[in-house]
């Protein structure tokens, strides 16, 4: 779920925050090939980023109901990558832990 209005963002087989992270930007790396799963989100605009071994491409995805960024590809949604890359702290485990439902 988003971690902001707690909107149903992603489906997989795997508990999403429990996978390894990325040393750059400690995103959350799930391989495409691996884990099954459904985004359920808006897919944006590349960005360019640069980085200590050169330049990486980056797809964006964002909530559908909020357009927080969720995370990124290294590919187009056409296209088939290796992985996902989720943002730290952009995804909840439940819907009452998003920040729209707190009290």
């Amino acid at each position: 779920y988003c971690s902001i209005c707690g909107e149903h963002c992603v489906t997989s087989e795997v508990d999403c925050l429990k996978l390894p992270r990325r040393r750059t930007d400690k995103a959350v790396a799930m391989e495409e090939a691996v884990h099954f799963h459904k985004k359920y989100a808006n897919f944006g605009e590349r960005i360019l980023l640069r980085r200590q071994n050169g330049v990486e491409k980056q797809y964006r995805f964002y909530c559908r109901q909020c357009r927080q960024p969720l995370g990124y590809r290294p590919n187009p949604p056409s296209e088939t990558a290796k992985f996902t890359y989720f943002y730290d702290k952009a995804l909840v485990s439940e819907q009452s832990a998003a920040i729209a439902f707190a009290k």
